[in-house]
């Protein structure tokens, strides 16, 4: 590897020197060629985090950002690793604390009930709000950002973080809390905000609601809008006969099946649904459990119908991803694939992860009673409100319980960015397919106590 600091290095760990310091490097954490990289390294003193820049005015400005982010945080005592040494001369450097503990983002995936959720989200926002009081806003808000270190909270990324003399704007308090916000499911982040916590600065709590709100649904159509062109996580697919978007990772899978023939592979594999409108199979394609669904041509009007509107495995994806920013359940989604074109046949096929787990109307409903799926049902219903998007089919085969979550499949008939009466609509008629999986019975009683009570606390 080319390396900033010393060229090219070809085995680690390895020495340089530094600021007159012998310094171990250890490991690349992060690297854009030719700018800058951060390393974690280690000196006699003990481990250290370590950022080089170019020599370039690009690098320079860098370096200058992230040595005011140390040198205002410093100033204002907000926890944070401590600057150890520098040095502005090429290449330059800043040498920090190295904080052992876990980010944010890594503790919030482990709090698998909501309980330990919000009381994440509740502890970060107390802490985000007591920067803002000593005058630092952090720009660039994720969870990456926050590191824990035995019981206390530190933030990183000095450059992100731009300081105030005097008091921060109230405006620029009310974007910063709710850009923390949006970080979590909106439900978790909705229950912190009612419950007004005090914090070290002034909230219009009416106001930062409406704000994380739109944030939120930005937030998600970004990511589904990023999933149709070529990026760090998506790539596009594009052959003679069939076009579509998949994940970068797998990329080279899903050109393996397109060669192979998805048809092929499909007749291969388990039947899951045989329909004039959709055929469904779980197959195996080079050591992976997948699922594809290939949306049918019905007819030659329906071919026709089908090139003037979105392929419902297109909308499939799109749902998918989305859904997955939103941080409701669904199974990872691979690839769509589409063919376009009147010499084709109009075929479109969706390809997923598979669910793990028995749909609802295979569970016994002394087990439904007995476990929590009453109140994860209510809980998406409330997301569904929230966000305003439906399902549009919500029965029991496709909803799936995997690991104690609610995984929630086939969703080419679900609508999102739906206007609020619309949006209240569609969700009544959910409600009601979703109540008519099981007859008169306790876990049907108790699943409509927790509709109810869900419903009541969001029109709180």
């Amino acid at each position: 590897m080319n390396s900033l600091l010393v060229g090219k290095i070809t085995e680690l760990p390895t020495r340089v020197t530094l600021a007159g310091r012998q310094v171990q490097l250890l490991k690349l954490l992060r690297q854009l060629p030719g700018r800058r990289e951060v390393w974690q390294a280690n000196t006699d003193e003990g481990m250290l985090l370590l950022k080089c820049f170019s020599g370039d005015s690009a690098g320079a400005r860098d370096y200058q950002r992230e040595l005011r982010g140390f040198e205002g945080w410093q100033q204002r005592a907000i926890p944070s690793p401590q600057l150890l040494f520098h040095q502005g001369s090429s290449p330059a450097i800043l040498a920090a604390q190295w904080l052992d503990g876990e980010s944010a983002l890594t503790v919030y995936h482990k709090a698998h009930r909501l309980v330990g959720k919000r009381a994440l989200c509740l502890e970060l926002l107390v802490f985000v709000a007591q920067q803002l009081a000593a005058g630092c806003e952090q720009a660039d808000i994720h969870l990456g950002n926050f590191q824990r270190s035995a019981d206390d909270w530190a933030v990183l990324d000095a450059a992100a973080c731009k300081f105030y003399d005097g008091a921060v704007p109230p405006a620029v308090v009310q974007t910063n809390l709710a850009g923390l916000l949006a970080q979590f499911r909106i439900d978790i982040a909705r229950a912190v905000m009612a419950s007004k916590p005090k914090l070290a600065v002034a909230v219009d709590w009416p106001a930062l609601e409406q704000e994380h709100l739109e944030l939120t649904r930005r937030r998600h159509a970004r990511a589904a809008a990023k999933s149709l062109r070529n990026c760090t996580e998506f790539a596009e697919i594009k052959n003679t006969e069939l076009s579509g978007m998949a994940r970068r990772r797998d990329w080279a899978l899903v050109e393996s099946m397109a060669h192979r023939g998805l048809d092929e592979i499909i007749d291969g594999g388990k039947a899951l649904k045989l329909g004039g409108s959709a055929t469904v199979a779980q197959v195996r394609f080079d050591g992976r459990d997948l699922v594809i669904k290939r949306y049918n041509t019905k007819s030659a009007g329906h071919r026709i119908k089908k090139l003037l509107t979105r392929s419902r495995a297109k909308k499939s994806w799109l749902n998918a991803v989305w859904l997955r920013s939103a941080e409701i359940g669904t199974p990872l989604p691979i690839a769509f694939l589409e063919q376009r074109g009147l010499s084709r046949e109009g075929l479109a096929y969706f390809i997923a992860e598979p669910a793990h787990g028995p749909d609802l109307l295979a569970v016994n409903q002394t087990v439904l009673l007995r476990s929590r799926v009453a109140d994860l049902l209510a809980g998406l219903v409330v997301n569904m409100y929230l966000l305003g998007f439906n399902h549009g089919d919500l029965k029991g085969t496709n909803l799936i319980i995997e690991h104690d979550e609610l995984i929630v499949i086939d969703l080419d008939a679900m609508q999102r960015d739906l206007p609020e009466r619309r949006a209240r609509q569609l969700i009544a008629k959910d409600i009601e397919r979703l109540c008519r999986n099981w007859d008169d019975g306790e876990f049907k009683q108790a699943l409509l106590q927790a509709l109810k009570q869900a419903l009541q606390e969001l029109a709180a």
